[in-house]
This record gives structure tokens, C-alpha cells and sequence, in this order.
């Protein structure tokens, strides 16, 4: 049996390019939809708990949950994140778990299989808005702060 033509080759590894870019398209999608929908209650859940969430999401009227979450009035509405709820939602909002995908990206992209603990804290200083961490990461970047890095210099001046 002899090859395939050279053009068929390459028209089917076009067709494999094409098929990675739709997944990984549809994955990107999938990883930010995910943060959307629970933007709107991980404040209530983290801070009141699952029971708290699961209460205030049937007074809503909202369980099984099929859609964004209701802005609903009520002891629980101010740990709700109003700007993601359903009829408030205007944009994605900016999201620390997307941040730390798309940092995780680039470090990739940057190093590869050759990525070290280094390269990570690194990034997170220079990447990384402090403001939008929460404690256990506040808490990292007060360590890094305080180490001096391989030049001697302390991890977050120049040099």
C-alpha cells in the first residue's frame, strides 16, 4: 500500500490543530463559566457555610440550580456577589481562579518542563495583583517578601 499524498497529510493535520483549538477553546470557556456561576455565592458559602447557601438558594426559589443565581433581599444578600447574579450581570468579572489559570499558562509557556518553585513565587510577585488574593495567599506573599532572593536582594525590589 503506498503513502498518503503529502496534501492529505497536511490537510489531516490541519484538521487535528483545528480539533485541539476547539477543545481547548471549549475548556477555556467551561473553567470561566464555572468561576461566573459561583462567583455569585462562594462569599456566603466560604463565610456561612453549605447549609447557609442551600437555605438561601431555596428561598430563592432557586434549587436544583439551572441558571446564575437570583439576587434575592435577605440576611444572606450582602455576601452575595450582586454584579454576577442572574439580572445584575453586566460582564465576566475579573476572578482570582482565572487569574491563577492564565498565570499558570504563562509559566508554562515560559519554562516548561523546566518550571522550578522560584520561577512560580517570581511570577506571583510580578503578575499577581496582591489585592485580589485572600489570606492563604496574602500570607505566601508576606514570605516571599521577607526572603532575600538568589542575588541577595529581598524577592520583591529590583535588582
Amino acid at each position: 500500500m503506498s503513502p498518503a499524498p503529502a496534501s492529505s497529510n497536511a490537510s489531516e493535520g490541519r484538521g487535528q490543530e483545528s480539533a485541539l483549538f476547539e477543545r481547548l477553546r471549549a475548556t477555556w470557556q467551561g473553567r470561566v463559566s464555572g468561576c461566573q456561576l459561583g462567583k455569585a455565592v462562594e462569599r456566603l458559602s466560604i463565610q456561612d457555610g453549605h447549609e447557609a447557601l442551600q437555605k438561601t438558594l431555596r428561598q430563592a426559589g432557586a434549587l436544583p440550580l439551572r441558571a446564575f443565581t437570583p439576587a434575592v433581599a435577605g440576611p444572606t444578600s450582602g455576601r452575595l456577589f450582586r454584579p454576577s447574579c442572574r439580572g445584575e450581570i453586566v460582564r465576566s468579572e475579573p476572578d482570582d481562579d482565572i487569574n491563577y489559570t492564565v498565570l499558570a499558562l504563562q509559566l508554562l509557556e515560559d519554562h516548561g518542563l523546566g518550571l522550578e518553585t522560584t520561577d512560580v513565587a517570581r511570577a506571583w510577585l510580578r503578575c499577581l495583583p496582591v489585592g485580589w488574593t485572600f489570606p492563604a495567599e496574602r500570607a505566601a506573599f508576606k514570605a516571599l517578601l521577607a526572603q532575600p532572593d538568589q542575588r541577595g536582594n529581598r524577592a520583591g525590589g529590583r535588582g
